[in-house]
């Protein structure tokens, strides 16, 4: 009997142990026959936790091996080709005094280091990323926050895109930009990241061609969107960083004060769908001075959604600035798009996300500017993350 060692992320070994994860899968081939696998977890856990059989050894086509394995795989169809091509680049970008890192998978920022301090919440491992469905530092389309009900219609065609967030559409769906591989190209000082998003793809109608460029002056992260497809759609692109300034190691953000340059919001139901908007004046939404994300944060009105989880209407290109008094950073990030959503991060409390965008569910809103870009057309939108050090 020949056994062998093979190292697994705890969360794969998690679906192992109860049976829903029955394929494994490597790139070489063993040169004895294995009848045992020892299974050890990695990070965090770290040790030895178990055992396998081996009932057999498929060795095939990749695509061949994913369908007769997918049902039983645990990991997703992306993960499984990128597994087994080519290796996800980490790219770095650095000015003044921040560095930045941007990895292919979701065109994600995977870290920002300002003054030497993480105040972007990051996964070491790109595994994490895969596992996890917190959106951390990703390119979020082709519509970023909630379609209601996943539907929505468009020259007078009604379209189902995928429900992934109770009876929501959720931030580009099942498998949104976040979880795409995307092509990269350095070119001087920026790094270019491209995605060919197919007609249908998460149901949306059209090829949409995506560009996204980032590019670091100063102390300011730029990032750059471009969007154009062959049919009309539908387009509002976010990103979904996480921050807490006083360092993503200290766990808990809710010190960090925050403004939001806004006179409006738009309150929401049960669900998290907007309507109206409200004047900010007297409520606990007034974030245009700045103040801790701690001081309403436990007002009845906000415990249905575990805090903040609200989009704002901003004033003009600055979305908000936000401080911590710990390491004295601050931060200030700017954009074309009109609104914001601020995420205080839910029951974790690790960072929270301020994400610049069209207000959520305006395709089905007649109120609000709708999220349609037209065969051809060309749209341009931009974020800007800078950074200070606060006197």
């Amino acid at each position: 009997m020949c056994s062998i060692i093979l190292s697994i992320n705890p969360i794969h070994v998690e679906n192992i142990m109860n049976g829903t994860k029955l394929y494994e899968f490597r790139k070489k081939v063993c040169k004895r026959h294995i009848d045992k696998i020892v299974i050890y977890s990695t990070t965090p856990i770290k040790k030895v936790v178990g055992e396998a059989e081996v009932e057999d050894v498929l060795i095939d086509d990749p695509q061949i091996i994913w369908n007769i394995t997918h049902a039983y795989s645990g990991i997703n169809k992306t993960f499984f080709d990128k597994y087994k091509s080519e290796d996800i680049h980490l790219f770095t970008l650095k000015g003044d005094n921040i560095e930045v890192g941007i990895i292919e998978y979701g065109a994600t920022i995977n870290f920002i280091k300002f003054d030497g301090i993480d105040v972007e919440l990051t996964y070491k491992d790109c595994q994490d990323y895969i596992d996890n469905a917190s959106y951390c530092g990703g390119t979020i389309g082709r519509v970023g926050n909630r379609i209601a009900e996943g539907v929505f219609t468009l020259n007078g065609k009604e379209y189902h895109v995928a429900v992934n967030n109770g009876k929501n559409h959720l931030h580009g769906g099942i498998e949104g930009f976040d979880k795409k591989i995307f092509k990269s190209e350095v070119q001087e000082d920026k790094l270019v990241m491209t995605y060919l998003s197919k007609d249908m793809e998460e149901g949306y109608p059209g090829n949409l061609s995506l560009k996204v460029t980032y590019s670091v002056k100063g102390n300011t992260l730029f990032v750059d969107y471009e969007a154009t497809s062959d049919q009309d759609t539908l387009w509002s692109p976010t990103n979904h960083a996480y921050f807490n300034l006083d360092g993503q190691e200290k766990g808990y953000c809710h010190n960090n004060l925050l403004m939001i340059n806004a006179d409006y919001y738009n309150p929401v139901d049960a669900n998290l769908i907007p309507d109206e908007k409200k004047s900010v004046e007297g409520t606990i939404f007034d974030f245009r001075k700045l103040k801790k994300i701690a001081t309403d944060i436990d007002n009845e009105e906000l415990k249905p959604f575990a805090g903040y989880d609200h989009n704002f209407i901003c004033n003009d290109s600055l979305i908000c600035e936000a401080r911590s008094t710990l390491t004295n950073i601050g931060m200030k990030i700017y954009s074309n798009l009109p609104g914001a959503q601020f995420y205080s991060g839910g029951p974790a409390k690790r960072g929270f996300a301020i994400e610049p965008q069209l207000v959520p569910n305006a395709i089905n809103n007649n109120k609000y500017t709708k999220p349609i870009l037209h065969k051809d057309e060309v749209k341009k939108e931009y974020i800007e993350y800078s950074f200070f050090k606060v006197n």
